[in-house]
């Protein structure tokens, strides 16, 4: 028996609240623990659609192979170290729109097919940058490199698990680099992060006089600045050809004020479902890209990129409380590494630029731990974009991506939505479509 499961048969022996067995904080343990899942699991790399991959409509549209591409501001996101090929003032403004499409069927012998509200996730993204001829780069970045949510209707096969969720990690990048030579250029950039968390779950009420009704949980935190560092390397043996590798720190997500608000308790329950707070360090792990862009000709040029994550280095997150008499709990995680491919292509016509992409991404989170608060699977990517140069000076650029996710049956699952303590086994089946525009203007 796991940690976890040992934790959940203490706690949570029948998912149904009575005056006889509320613990104060418990609730919060159960909770946080699909919440820090969601953050840790699905932040950093992997298929499941809550990293916004698509940090610019041209690296949308090219699958994200970026890593060795010089084309504009944008590129400091994955690798700084190609501001020092991009002479100039330049100017980046864009938006991603995500279109994500969730369905869960429930395993017999209650055999029930779920859809996920209809939701529309809006991660923006903002850079500026400044190239000199001695071969000295900086820029700024704000992106958004977490952001997704769901909705599930409140009164669901799963509403004890959750009903709403919502992650998002805003993060600020100052960058540098240096070009020593013609052919090496080497960057540094500081991410600055602060991540928002919004979960939703009902909660099973009772007395003897009174039938089971529900009370509404909300667990909400705004984490304090989180920082960690990304290096780059960009080399150009010729003219044709660059080689990019960047790294992105591991850095410590920390919850300080958790709050925990309930609404719709009965008045019975009024002392003991009392709201309160709770803290937490979620760690957001490191990452090592590698790519290769090649230009055969002035008119088109190609890239391929690796992405590892580094999720082994994740066994276990924290959570402790305010009240004293709560003690800390220490959850394990135990994922994999993941590695992901991405290849691009971007031919130009005059004053147009085609683009197409594709990607494979794979996840970390094992089958046990996989929650409806934001699902996780393999995922198969394409891309296709285009842009258009409006005079020597604006650019406007627009892509577009269909995200294809694989089935995943779950049979060993340790969440349970019932009395009984039913485990929450079933099919996920998901689609996430996204429309990225950018438009950036530079001063030569």
């Amino acid at each position: 028996m796991t940690i976890m499961e040992c934790f959940r048969r203490r706690y949570h022996r029948s998912q149904r609240v009575r005056e006889s067995d509320l613990l104060p904080g418990s609730r919060v343990i159960r909770a946080f623990f699909v919440i820090a899942a969601v953050l840790i699991a699905k932040s950093g790399a992997v298929g499941g659609g809550i990293q916004v991959a698509e940090h610019s409509a041209r690296a949308t549209g090219m699958g994200g192979a970026v890593v060795a591409a010089t084309g504009d501001a944008t590129s400091l996101h994955i690798n700084p170290a190609s501001l020092s090929f991009f002479p100039g003032m330049h100017f980046s403004f864009g938006a991603t729109v995500q279109i994500p499409e969730e369905k869960f069927t429930a395993e017999l012998p209650v055999r029930t097919e779920t859809k996920m509200k209809a939701l529309v996730n809006f991660p923006p993204n903002f850079y500026i940058s400044y190239g000199s001829s001695a071969g000295f780069g900086a820029g700024l970045g704000v992106s958004v490199p977490v952001a997704a949510k769901t909705e599930w209707d409140p009164d669901w096969l799963g509403k004890r698990i959750v009903t709403k969720s919502e992650i998002r990690i805003i993060t600020v990048t100052p960058a540098f680099s240096i070009r020593p030579s013609d052919i090496l250029a080497l960057g540094v950039g500081l991410n600055i992060a602060v991540p928002k968390l919004l979960y939703e779950e009902r909660i099973p009420v009772s007395t003897s006089l009174q039938p089971a009704s529900d009370a509404t949980a909300t667990y909400e935190a705004g984490g304090e600045m989180a920082y960690g560092i990304q290096v780059g390397v960009l080399y150009r043996p010729i003219e044709e050809c660059s080689i990019g590798l960047s790294y992105r720190s591991p850095m410590k997500m920390s919850i300080d004020e958790g709050r925990l608000t309930y609404r719709d308790v009965p008045s019975q329950f009024a002392g003991r479902l009392a709201n309160g707070t709770f803290l937490a360090n979620v760690p957001y792990p490191s990452e090592v890209r590698t790519g290769l862009c090649w230009q055969p000709a002035s008119w088109i040029s190609a890239a391929a990129d690796l992405q590892y994550g580094l999720w082994s280095d994740l066994t276990s997150f924290s959570v402790s409380f305010r009240d004293p008499s709560q003690p800390t709990v220490f959850v394990p995680t135990n994922w994999k590494n993941v590695l992901n491919a991405r290849l691009g292509v971007e031919i130009a016509i005059a004053d147009i630029f085609l683009r197409g992409g594709f990607r494979s991404d794979h996840s970390p989170v094992p089958d046990e731990t996989l929650s409806p608060g934001l699902p996780d699977a393999d995922a198969t990517v394409y891309c296709a974009g285009f842009g258009y140069r409006v005079g020597d000076q604006l650019l406007l650029d627009f892509a577009f991506e269909i995200v294809h996710f694989r089935d995943r049956q779950i049979t060993s699952s340790i969440l349970t939505y019932g009395d009984a303590g039913e485990k929450f086994n079933g099919v996920y089946s998901s689609r996430t479509t996204s429309i990225a525009l950018s438009i950036s203007y530079s001063w030569h």
